[in-house]
């Protein structure tokens, strides 16, 4: 439920902050992934960096990526707040019969 709580918080700043900026200066995932774990050296097919200033806003069906992530954040997070707050049906010994 943290994981996407904190991705929640991540897409709503790429949505509102971060798309909106015209530099083209490394942003924090692009600085850990190159300078700080050197992913891009060891895998340039994953985790290279080839898109433009351009290039960063896509939409799928309309939406920008980034919604369609927000929206998946929502969704995990009310799915795990569900399973959290649900009382269990079966007892503990009812599931190994």
């Amino acid at each position: 439920m943290i994981v996407s709580i904190l991705g929640i918080a991540t897409s709503y700043y790429q949505y509102t902050v971060a798309n909106k900026t015209f530099t083209c200066e490394l942003t924090l995932a692009d600085k850990i992934i190159s300078k700080w774990l050197g992913l891009d050296a060891l895998l340039p097919q994953v985790f290279g960096i080839k898109a433009t200033c351009m290039d960063a806003v896509v939409s799928l069906f309309g939406l920008d990526y980034v919604l369609w992530a927000l929206i998946l954040f929502v969704f995990l997070t009310l799915l795990s707040l569900v399973g959290l707050f649900s009382k269990p049906k079966l007892s503990n010994r009812a599931l190994f019969k």
